[in-house]
C-alpha cells in the first residue's frame, strides 16, 4: 500500500478577503498561508503533496515553485470541494493508500493533528475520518450532525442548517483522511445539493 498523500485545496477566489491576491498566498508570520499547511503535512509524514489551483493559478504555482514535493492539479471552474478533489484523479490514479484533504488557508493546522487522523483511519480501516472541533464560535461553519447514539450522520453547511442544526457546536474543520480507492469510487456519486 502506498504511503499517504495530501491534496491541498488552493483554487478558491477568497472573496471574503476582498483582495486580488489568492487567499492561500496571504501571509501569516512572514510566509504564505499555504506553506504552513504544506509543512504540517510533511511533519505528519506525507511526502507527496498535490495542490489544487484555479483562481490566479499561475501566482500559486510560482509561489510554490521551490517545493520539489509539490505537484499541481487544475480546477478551471470552482464547483465545490468534491469537484476540486476529483481534479486530482489523474495525478493520483495509481495511488492506493490514504489521502488527506486539507484547506490551503489553515496556517495553524498541526502535523500531529493530521497524523492522528491518518492513524485513526488506519486503525479503524475507515473509509473516511473527519476532523471536528467543538466551539460556540461556529458562524459560517459546517455542523457535524450525529444520531442519538453519537454516530456521525452528515455534515450540514450553515446555509442549509435547520435552527436545531445551526445550534450544534461540533464543526467540520475541513480536515479529512480517506481510503484512496474508496474516495475515488465515492466521488462519482457526489452531487452539489446544498444552496
Amino acid at each position: 500500500m502506498s504511503s499517504p498523500v495530501a491534496i491541498v485545496l488552493a483554487a478558491g477566489e477568497g472573496r471574503r478577503m476582498d483582495s486580488d491576491l489568492p487567499k492561500v498566498l496571504h501571509s501569516a508570520a512572514g510566509r504564505p498561508l499555504v506553506e504552513w499547511v504544506l509543512d504540517a503535512a510533511r511533519v505528519a509524514g506525507i511526502g507527496r503533496l498535490v495542490v489544487v489551483v484555479g483562481h490566479r493559478s499561475q501566482q500559486v504555482r510560482d509561489a510554490l515553485s521551490g517545493h520539489g514535493d509539490v505537484s499541481f492539479a487544475m480546477q478551471s471552474e470552482q464547483l465545490g470541494t468534491g469537484h476540486a478533489v476529483m481534479m486530482c484523479q489523474d495525478v493520483l490514479k495509481d495511488h492506493d493508500g490514504s489521502i488527506v484533504i486539507l484547506n490551503g488557508d489553515m496556517p495553524l493546522i498541526r502535523g500531529e493533528s493530521i497524523r492522528s487522523l491518518l492513524d485513526a483511519r488506519r486503525a479503524e480501516s475507515a473509509a473516511c475520518v473527519v476532523g471536528t472541533a467543538r466551539t460556540q464560535s461556529n458562524a459560517g461553519l459546517g455542523r457535524i450532525v450525529r444520531d442519538e447514539a453519537g454516530e456521525f450522520l452528515r455534515i450540514v453547511e450553515e446555509v442549509d442548517a435547520t435552527p436545531a442544526e445551526a445550534a450544534i457546536e461540533e464543526i467540520n474543520t475541513g480536515l479529512y483522511a480517506f481510503d484512496g480507492p474508496l474516495l475515488w469510487e465515492s466521488l462519482s456519486r457526489v452531487e452539489p445539493a446544498n444552496r
